[in-house]
C-alpha cells in the first residue's frame, strides 16, 4: 500500500537523472525522465566535444530538453559565453546562475562566484536573444513527427559554405530551416573549455552559401548583439545556391530561412 501511494505521488513530480560524464545518456534518452541533465567533465574538454554531447542527446531523445552542467570560473568571460553559445546552438541550455545571479562555478553549488558587470551584460543579451528566438531554438510548437526531424541537427553540414572559423548547426522545420552560427575565428579548432582563452575575433559581412532546392521567400538574421531583433537580409538564389551575408557575429547568431 505504501509503495502504491509513493508511486502515485511521484507521478506528480518531474523525474531526472544526473548523467555525470554523459553516462548513461543512451538509456536515459529512452527513459521517462522529463529532460536530460548532463554534467560534462574531462576527458570531454574540447568545445567540439561539448557540441557533440548536446547534439547527440537531443537526437537520441527525439527533441527532449537537454540541460548541461559545466563548471567554469566566473572570471573566464569568453569561456562562459562561448560554452553558452555552443550549448544553445546545439539545442540545449545550461544551468548557470543561482541565488543573487551568482555563477554556479563548482559542482558544490554553495561555492558560487560573483559575476562581473561585463559578463552580466552579455548574459542578459544572450537571454534576450534566446527568448525572442524561442521558436527557432526549441521545438515548442512542433508535432511529435516534426520534433523528431528537428532533433537531427547537423554540425558543419557540407551544404553550407562559410569561413572555416565559423561552425554551423542546421535544423529543419516545416516550410523553413534554421542555421545556427558559432564563431571560432582566431581560436584553435580544438580549443578547450577548461583553459582560459580570449574571445573569438568578431566577424563582419561574413559570406554564406547554402545549397537548397527551393528559392526562399525571406531570410532573417539575429544575434545577441543585435538589440533591435531579427533583421531581414538581402539574398540571391541561383541554380540551387542561396547566397547572403551575415552583418556581424561575436559568439553566436542564427539565420531563419523561409521557403
Amino acid at each position: 500500500m505504501c509503495l502504491e501511494v509513493l508511486a502515485q505521488n511521484l507521478a506528480s513530480f518531474s523525474i531526472l537523472f544526473n548523467a555525470v560524464g554523459n553516462w548513461p545518456v543512451e538509456a536515459l534518452a529512452e527513459s521517462d525522465v522529463h529532460f536530460l541533465y548532463i554534467e560534462v567533465w574531462p576527458p570531454d574538454v574540447e568545445y567540439r566535444h561539448l557540441a557533440e554531447i548536446v547534439l547527440n542527446a537531443v537526437g537520441l531523445s527525439h527533441g527532449k530538453a537537454v540541460v548541461i552542467a559545466l563548471y567554469l570560473p566566473a572570471r573566464r568571460t569568453a569561456n562562459n559565453l562561448l560554452a553558452d553559445g555552443i550549448i544553445l546552438a546545439c539545442g540545449g541550455t545550461r544551468i548557470e546562475l543561482g541565488e543573487e545571479a551568482r555563477l554556479l562555478s563548482d559542482p558544490y553549488f554553495p561555492r558560487h562566484e560573483e559575476v562581473s558587470p561585463e559578463l552580466q551584460n552579455e548574459l542578459q543579451r544572450l537571454a534576450d536573444f534566446t527568448i525572442r528566438n524561442g521558436e527557432w531554438l526549441r521545438p515548442y510548437t512542433l508535432s511529435s513527427l516534426q520534433k523528431q526531424v528537428w532533433s537531427n541537427g547537423e554540425l558543419n553540414s557540407e551544404l553550407i559554405s562559410i569561413d572555416n572559423g565559423i561552425w554551423t548547426v542546421m535544423r529543419n522545420y516545416p516550410k523553413s530551416f534554421v542555421v545556427q552560427f558559432i564563431n571560432f575565428s582566431g581560436l584553435d579548432p580544438h580549443q578547450r573549455w577548461d583553459e582560459a582563452h580570449v574571445a573569438p575575433t568578431a566577424g563582419q559581412d561574413v559570406s554564406v552559401k547554402i545549397q537548397t532546392p527551393h528559392c526562399p521567400t525571406q531570410v532573417f538574421w539575429d544575434c545577441p548583439e543585435q538589440m533591435t531583433g531579427p533583421q531581414a537580409l538581402h539574398f540571391e538564389y541561383s541554380e540551387g545556391m542561396l547566397t547572403f551575408q551575415i552583418p556581424h557575429i561575436q559568439f553566436i547568431g542564427l539565420v531563419a530561412i523561409h521557403e
